[in-house]
């Protein structure tokens, strides 16, 4: 056979390049992809590394870092001495109570059933208004009756009165016929003595009638008692008593010795005054008259004006104490009975050339919480960057929560406050501004 020629198409295209399927048998080892990396990735870790060191420094978290205790701080104060009332400064102070001069129990005169009250706690009563009323249904029945015999005994007395005008009207007339001889002498004597009893009737009348307006005044005089009045001006302070139940004469303003009950407790709020006891060591440097500085636990930013009223003859033999009273010079509504109270008695201030104010000089306070005793002596502990100091002082007197510094401490100190456990001077602590 012939070779046949190789058959060429009309479409010439190029051919591939088998030789890069080729297998190959002996596999090269695989090198890492190294990946691009940020420049801001260190920046980054740096920024937070240093965001928490900080957060650190600045919590307690840290041992160095961390305060024994927290303290409460107040700062020192400064006042001028001589207080409103007038006088110089405290020479001694006093604590007690607030008391009304004038107070009482208010019960009935009679024992019954309570039926009406028309107060109530806090009520202000003029004196004589009606508080209460017993029950007083057969009193009241009674006046009636009386009522009515009295009337009857008016009646009866106006009766005999127009019989006894014609009485003496006969009697003249008969008088009249006896003169001219027209009558007898024994008509004319029964015509006298009819008048004469018609007379005594009417005294007895009247007697009568006295006697039935006796027994209607008894009787109303009864009513009376069943109702319950205001004995002064004054306050309701407690309501001791509901409708209903059965109350009665009091003994000494109470039920305890075998007493009523009272129906309502009340009080003049006006002769409202302080009590204290006054160690009797001390009760030579206090006389009546002296001005004092009266300050309420209830409102310790706040100084009323007082005096001295009356310091009691006797003294407590168990507690050594005498009873001091101290009025007030001016009282307002918000001072109420029972209310603690601390009294600065003030000595007499200096005498000053006519026509010149008196001076006045700046004292240190600090709250009472602030002192310390150490070894029988004062001190107070002051805040020093973020350290406790240890200052030693000398106290005056006290008024309301606050004591005088007579020396040893300035006035705008940070002292600390309360007796807290594990504060000594060196440490630092944490502060609570109070």
């Amino acid at each position: 056979m012939q070779p046949t020629e190789p058959v060429h198409l009309a479409t010439d295209r190029p051919q591939p390049d088998l030789s890069r399927l080729r297998i190959d048998r002996d596999p090269k080892p695989d090198r890492p992809r190294r990946r691009r990396r940020s420049p801001l990735v260190p920046l980054a870790m740096l920024l937070v590394a240093g965001g928490v060191v900080g957060w650190l420094l600045s919590t307690d978290l840290l041992p160095f870092r961390r305060p024994a205790v927290t303290v409460a701080l107040a700062r020192a104060t400064e006042r001028a001495s001589g207080g409103s009332a007038g006088g110089g400064a405290p020479v001694l102070s006093a604590t007690g109570y607030v008391v009304a001069r004038v107070r009482a129990a208010v019960a009935p005169e009679v024992t019954g059933r309570l039926v009406e009250l028309k107060v109530d706690v806090g009520d202000r009563v003029e004196r004589g208004a009606l508080i209460g009323r017993l029950a007083d249904e057969d009193l009241v029945a009674r006046e009636k009756q009386a009522v009515a015999e009295v009337a009857a005994a008016e009646a009866a007395i106006a009766e005999e009165r127009a019989q006894h005008e014609d009485l003496m009207r006969e009697a003249a007339r008969q008088r009249e016929l006896l003169a001219r001889g027209l009558t007898s002498q024994s008509q004319h004597d029964a015509a006298q003595t009819a008048a004469n009893v018609s007379e005594a009737r009417i005294a007895s009348a009247n007697a009568r009638f006295e006697t039935t307006r006796a027994s209607l005044n008894v009787v109303r005089a009864q009513l009376e008692k069943m109702r319950i009045r205001a004995p002064f001006n004054g306050t309701v302070l407690e309501k001791n008593a509901e409708l209903g139940e059965i109350v009665g004469p009091t003994f000494g303003g109470s039920s305890s010795s075998g007493g009523g009950v009272p129906v309502v407790t009340m009080a003049d709020l006006k002769s409202v005054e302080v009590e204290v006891d006054v160690n009797e060591t001390y009760i030579r440097r206090v006389a009546p008259g002296m001005k004092a500085e009266i300050t309420l636990d209830a409102y310790p930013d706040h100084t009323y004006e007082g005096e001295i009223r009356q310091i009691v003859p006797t003294a407590d033999r168990q507690r050594a104490t005498v009873q001091v009273k101290v009025s007030f010079t001016n009282p307002d509504d918000q001072v109420l009975p029972e209310m603690g109270a601390r009294v600065a008695f003030l000595a007499a201030a200096e005498p000053t050339r006519e026509g010149a104010a008196p001076e006045r000089a700046l004292q240190v306070w600090v709250p009472k919480e602030a002192i310390r005793r150490s070894n029988d002596a004062m001190t107070i502990y002051v805040l020093r960057g973020d350290r406790i100091a240890e200052l030693p002082v000398e106290i005056g007197p006290q008024i309301g929560s606050d004591v005088q510094i007579l020396s040893g401490l300035g006035p705008g100190e940070r002292v600390v406050l309360g007796e807290t456990k594990g504060v000594e001077p060196g440490k630092r602590v944490r502060v609570r501004e109070d």
